[in-house]
């Protein structure tokens, strides 16, 4: 396999021959082309995954091959065609029981990393601003039980804590 530094991950949209669509990486070499990568020789693409895998996809597989930065995705092409089950997305957050997961931190984060990590993810997802912005419900819904996560998870890492304040100058 190519050395890391001689490739690039091109964003693009695969539409599969069984109907689905998937938004993926396709990894090519340093200098490489999306029409140049479909009409090689090989009968395989390189593609990453969101999560940071690669893994192999038959070119027969793909019907089209889209450049995700020109294509701005439509509402209708994210439902399954007919006779597939459509997938939904959770309308609730995953449960995560460890509140320094919860916040994304080390369980040796200080204080102020708590407060910080909290303040930066309660802003991500308050579920008031999905909601003025004009997300669809099942986003807003998702936000609130993220939200809902992040406050307690912070509740209890600060349990007990009494907030620092400054202390009063001395009398003159």
């Amino acid at each position: 396999m190519n050395n890391s530094n001689n490739r690039l991950m091109l964003p693009v949209i695969l539409r599969l021959m069984d109907g689905r669509e998937l938004t993926v990486d396709m990894i090519v070499n340093l200098g490489g082309a999306i029409d140049r990568t479909m009409n090689n020789e090989s009968s395989f693409i390189l593609i990453g995954d969101a999560d940071g895998s690669e893994r192999l996809l038959a070119k027969s597989a793909i019907l089209e091959v889209v450049d995700a930065k020109t294509v701005k995705p439509k509402a209708e092409a994210l439902t399954a065609p007919q006779g597939n089950p459509q997938v939904e997305a959770p309308s609730i957050a995953p449960e995560i029981s460890d509140p320094y997961q919860v916040l994304g931190l080390p369980p040796t984060a200080s204080i102020d990393d708590i407060r910080n990590s909290f303040s930066a993810l309660a802003q991500a997802y308050n579920p008031d601003r999905a909601s003025a912005a004009g997300l669809p419900q099942d986003v807003v819904e998702f936000c609130q039980s993220r939200y809902q996560q992040i406050s307690d998870a912070y509740g209890k890492l600060t349990e007990g804590q009494t907030p620092t304040l400054a202390a009063p100058a001395p009398a003159a």
